[in-house]
């Protein structure tokens, strides 16, 4: 996998992995796994940070602007 050191992102986002995995890992150690088709949400604009391992086939990522202040219904 290849690695991204330690960083934040410009802005929150939901991301949308369209192909390959990625694994991400917070500054508290908590590590999570995103698989092809699968969504995060982040929003780590600063402080702690976090970082990421990429598959080597990971090549397209769907990336979506969540506007400050949005927060999504919850829906059952």
């Amino acid at each position: 996998m290849r690695q991204v050191d330690w960083h934040t992102v410009p802005e929150r986002v939901l991301t949308v992995r369209l192909d390959g995995a990625l694994e991400y890992e917070a500054s508290d150690g908590e590590v999570w796994t995103v698989a092809e088709g699968g969504f995060v949400l982040v929003e780590d604009t600063h402080g702690k940070r976090h970082l990421s391992r990429h598959s080597p086939d990971s090549k397209l990522v769907l990336w979506i602007t969540v506007p400050d202040g949005f927060d999504a219904p919850m829906t059952t």
